[in-house]
């Protein structure tokens, strides 16, 4: 009964049913013209049922238009009906170097591969930003974000959106200046936030971003960075982040721990992670609409064949086949083969 009354055809049926009854009365006389009490009151009451139908009608049809219809009925509606991929230049993830590149693009390649699906085309990809890339998969721009990207609650609550099974789990550090009177000891995460609270520093981070969630979450003081449709400008926010770090004008950030070392490392300065190796663990997953669960049950279980074929890798060991895609392209983007099990954790539990 519930689906019955959301249906924007019932809508259409009561709304014309309304107007064929108004219609009727005034035809056949039902309802005397006069201007008596009574015949204003029937009118005053038909005209306003007829406008909130006509209302709930224009609200059904823009849910419609923002929520576009399951295109994946089966697996091979994939191929059939093209996948769309949304992108942000977030490097080892996704990057463009006249070819799209990335761990991301490689691991998606992987799992279409047996429905031959051509990814290169312009048609097939959309450009977007960490403002609204979420909001533009919810509206049907695209049916996937090729980043993988963390898996968080407030995520799952403000978008119709879901995860799908985790490629590997990321470390997450906070950032500070290392000659702020910190202690020898690094910091469990409980105790980090409670040491942040009480010296009351202020942060930055970037809008939509994971350290957004995170500031949120614990209730931190911070500046927000929005996102300008620039193509390239991502990795220039982070850069600013740690540089503002350094120079005493932002106290701390958090930020994946390979992308601060990285830039860290590039821009040498003395700004360090306050947390503990491995203490603030996210998976890291592709993201879909809620309603594409053939998509999403396609993706998981290639995601599953992929991580138990065992293949070997140059240095002669075996690993498994996802495993295999993730190190070729880190090293790729510049990840040191001794940094990768750091970077890329492959252990089952998180924090949330």
């Amino acid at each position: 009964m519930k689906n019955f009354f959301n249906n924007p055809a019932f809508f259409v049926i009561a709304t014309l049913f309304q107007i064929g009854l108004g219609i009727i009365a005034l035809l056949f006389d039902f309802i005397p013209v006069p201007e008596t009490k009574g015949t204003i009151l029937f009118w005053s009451s038909y005209c306003i049922i007829v406008a909130f139908m006509i209302y709930f009608l224009f609200v059904k049809l823009i849910e419609i238009i923002k929520n576009p219809k399951n295109k994946f009925k089966r697996f091979e509606d994939i191929k059939d009906n093209e996948i769309k991929y949304g992108y942000v230049i977030y490097k080892p993830f996704f990057w463009n170097e006249i070819t799209h590149k990335g761990i991301g693009y490689k691991v998606l390649e992987e799992i279409l591969k047996p429905f031959n699906v051509n990814m290169t085309e312009q048609k097939n990809y959309h450009f977007s930003n960490w403002s609204r890339i979420f909001k533009e998969l919810e509206n049907g721009k695209f049916d996937i974000i090729i980043i993988p990207l963390f898996e968080t609650r407030r995520r799952l609550n403000k978008y119709n959106v879901t995860f799908c099974t985790p490629l590997f789990y990321s470390d997450i550090g906070i950032y500070a200046k290392k000659n702020k009177n910190l202690p020898n000891e690094k910091f469990l995460f409980a105790e980090a936030i409670e040491y942040i609270k009480n010296r009351n520093w202020k942060g930055k981070h970037l809008k939509r971003e994971i350290s957004h969630s995170l500031m949120e979450k614990h209730k931190l003081s911070s500046t927000e960075i929005k996102p300008t449709v620039a193509e390239f400008a991502e990795d220039a926010y982070f850069q600013s982040i740690i540089n503002e770090i350094n120079t005493e004008k932002t106290d701390f950030t958090f930020m994946e721990v390979f992308k601060a070392k990285t830039i860290i490392k590039d821009q040498n300065v003395p700004v360090i992670n306050i947390l503990k190796d491995k203490e603030l663990l996210y998976p890291v997953s592709f993201v879909v609409r809620k309603e594409d669960t053939v998509l999403k049950n396609f993706i998981n279980l290639r995601i599953i064949e992929m991580a138990m074929e065992q293949v070997t890798d140059s240095d002669g060991k075996e690993i498994s086949k996802l495993k295999q895609i993730i190190k070729e392209v880190a090293a790729e983007s510049g990840i040191e083969a001794k940094d990768f099990n750091d970077i890329f954790v492959w252990k089952k539990d998180w924090n949330l």
